[in-house]
């Protein structure tokens, strides 16, 4: 439970520690938790589990999508490393400024699907190259991003789906072979304030 804390608004800058350390909840595990490890990787030998909405710290977030954290007292777990995919920074009453990601990164484009991806967004407007799907809960309307690989653009969401959870953002292509051609991929998204 998340009481008081808001999640990724737009215009917040990520939440600190007293001591200045990054906090972060746990999201997009489908309830079941995510798994702590004792090193940087799914192959290392878990050390426990933490339900979804726990609150950490992030001690080290050097290794490529795995971050060394620090779990609440109460769970009585060492310093331990979890998925970044299933971290969503809090955002607290701070300056405003861009928080860096690494997240999944997917084309989409007009009847992709066999014809049920139309012209319209969830949100009523027409697809078009800067509209994006996201997770609303974490991700509300109108957020804009930049997505390394795409310069200085900016996409704002617009759209989300069944398959945007956690994580995960939809990049609208003009045609099915681009979507395709782009596939799906890991990149450093921004959320700009």
């Amino acid at each position: 439970m998340l009481m008081a804390a808001t999640l990724v608004a737009p215009s917040s800058a990520a939440f600190a520690a007293a001591d200045g350390t990054a906090r972060y909840v746990v999201l997009g595990t489908g309830r079941s938790g995510v798994e702590l490890r004792s090193g940087p990787g799914s192959d290392q030998p878990s050390v426990g589990t933490l339900p979804e909405g726990t609150v950490v710290e992030i001690v080290d977030d050097t290794q490529r999508d795995w971050y060394a954290v620090r779990a609440p007292g109460s769970f009585g777990l060492p310093v331990s490393f979890c998925s970044a995919a299933f971290l969503t920074a809090l955002i607290g009453e701070t300056t405003p400024s861009a928080r860096v990601l690494r997240a999944t990164v997917t084309g989409y484009a007009n009847g992709s699907d066999g014809g049920a991806v139309g012209t319209t967004t969830a949100s009523g407007t027409v697809t078009h190259w800067g509209t994006v799907a996201a997770d609303w809960r974490l991700f509300p309307l109108g957020t804009r991003l930049q997505v390394e690989g795409f310069g200085e653009d900016v996409f704002v969401v617009e759209d989300t789906g069944s398959g945007v959870h956690g994580l995960i953002f939809d990049i609208w292509f003009e045609d099915v072979a681009a979507a395709q051609a782009f596939g799906t991929q890991r990149r450093k998204v921004t959320v700009l304030p």
